[in-house]
């Protein structure tokens, strides 16, 4: 299934060099619905929402993943 996910510029090295990884047992809770994880949608405007573009970066990066869904 192809599904969007939208992150701040400043992640895109890591990115684009490690994959997309689930953060560290010592980063901090905060700020995920879901717990840690990966997060994707099917709505861009829904992914766009964590590009967090400012008027001294207003340049947003996502991506376009095919994602293998399975049962949790």
């Amino acid at each position: 299934m192809l599904l969007w996910h939208g992150s701040r510029l400043t992640n895109f090295v890591g990115i684009l060099s490690q994959g997309l990884r689930i953060a560290p047992p010592e980063a901090p809770v905060t700020g995920y619905m879901f717990g840690k994880g990966v997060y994707f949608a099917d709505m861009v405007s829904k992914s766009a929402n964590y590009c967090w573009t400012s008027p001294q970066s207003p340049v947003g990066l996502m991506l376009l993943c095919e994602v293998a869904l399975g049962n949790m």
